[in-house]
C-alpha cells in the first residue's frame, strides 16, 4: 500500500515536470514569434515619385507632400497606402501602392487632360474656321473633342470681316460657339473699285480676284500709256513728213517719196491709234466687270 502511494507521488511529480516544460516551451516560442513581427512591422521602404505635369500636387493619404520629383521616405514597408495626384485641367490620378523593405525602384505617373466638346456654328454659314491652327474645314461644326485649355479660333469668309477670338475649353459644360461676321460695307469697296479695279475686291479680303482685277487694269493701263506716247511719237513724225511734202514746190522728183513716207507714217500712227482704242475698250470692260462683281 505504502510502495503504490510512492509510486503515484513519483507520477505527478513527473507530470507535474512535463507540464511546466510544455509551458515554458510555448512561452518561449510566442515571444519568439511575438519578437519577430515586431521586427518586420518596424521595417521601413523609400521611393521617388516623378509626374508630369511636375507642377502637379502629390497626396499620401490625403496629406500634400510637394511637387515632382516627390522623395518619400520612412513609409512602413508592405503596408497599402494610397497616393493622388491633382492638377487642374487634367484627370485625377489614384493608386494604391505598396513598397517593399529599403530603397524601392522610382515610379513614374502621366496625368491624362480632361476633354471638352466643341460646336462652332453662326452667320454667314461655310465660314472657313482655324482652330488652334487646325484647319477645321467650313461651318457648321459640332461635336469636336479637345483638351480643356485655351486655344486660337479664327473665323473667314470673303466679303466679311475676320473673326478672331481665345476659346475656353471646359469639360463642365459643352462650348458652343455662335458667330455673326460683320461683313464689308458694299460702298467703300464700290468706290474704291472705281478708282483702281481690284482694291475694292482686296478691301473685302477676295485676295485673288482682287490681284486678278488690279493686275490686268495696271497692265492694259500701263499698255494705253505706252501706246499713247507711241501715238503722240508717231503723230509727231507723220506732221513733219506732211509738212515737208507740202511745203515742197521746187523738187518735183522728190514729191513721191515724200508721199509715201507721209502715208507710211500716217498708216502707222493710225494701227497705234487703233490698239490704243482696244485697250481702252479692254480697261473699260475690266472697270466695269470689277464694279458689276462688287454689287453682285
Amino acid at each position: 500500500m505504502i510502495i503504490r502511494r510512492e509510486n503515484l507521488k513519483n507520477d505527478l511529480k513527473k507530470i507535474n515536470r512535463i507540464s511546466i516544460n510544455c509551458l515554458l516551451t510555448v512561452i518561449v516560442l510566442v515571444t519568439f514569434v511575438y519578437s519577430q513581427g515586431q521586427q518586420n512591422s518596424r521595417e521601413t521602404a523609400s521611393v521617388t515619385i516623378n509626374f508630369v505635369p511636375s507642377n502637379a500636387s502629390l497626396y499620401i493619404e490625403n496629406i500634400p507632400k510637394g511637387h515632382s520629383p516627390v522623395q518619400i521616405s520612412g513609409i512602413t514597408a508592405g503596408r497599402e497606402f494610397l497616393i493622388q495626384i491633382f492638377y487642374p485641367g487634367f484627370d485625377t490620378l489614384k493608386e494604391y501602392i505598396t513598397l517593399k523593405p529599403g530603397v524601392n525602384p522610382p515610379l513614374y505617373y502621366q496625368l491624362r487632360r480632361n476633354h471638352g466638346v466643341l460646336s462652332i456654328e453662326g452667320f454667314p454659314e461655310d465660314a472657313k474656321i482655324t482652330f488652334n491652327r487646325e484647319d477645321l474645314g467650313t461651318s457648321p461644326v459640332r461635336g469636336l473633342r479637345y483638351p480643356t485649355g485655351t486655344y486660337n479660333l479664327t473665323i473667314f469668309k470673303p466679303e466679311y470681316r475676320k473673326l478672331i477670338k481665345n476659346v475656353n475649353i471646359k469639360t463642365e459644360s459643352p462650348t458652343d460657339i455662335n458667330y455673326n461676321l460683320e461683313p464689308y460695307s458694299k460702298s467703300m469697296a464700290f468706290i474704291s473699285s472705281a478708282v483702281i479695279p481690284g482694291v475694292g475686291q482686296l478691301y473685302q479680303r477676295r485676295t485673288a480676284r482682287g490681284l486678278l482685277f488690279a493686275a490686268s487694269a495696271l497692265g492694259t493701263g500701263w499698255m494705253i500709256y505706252d501706246l499713247f506716247n507711241q501715238y503722240n511719237n508717231e503723230k509727231d513724225v507723220w506732221m513733219t513728213n506732211r509738212n515737208i511734202y507740202n511745203n515742197n514746190l521746187d523738187q518735183p522728183e522728190l514729191w513721191e517719196s515724200q508721199k509715201a513716207a507721209a502715208t507710211d507714217s500716217f498708216n502707222l500712227m493710225v494701227t497705234t491709234y487703233n490698239k490704243m482704242t482696244i485697250f481702252i475698250g479692254a480697261y473699260g470692260a475690266i472697270w466695269s466687270i470689277s464694279l458689276i462683281d462688287i454689287i453682285f
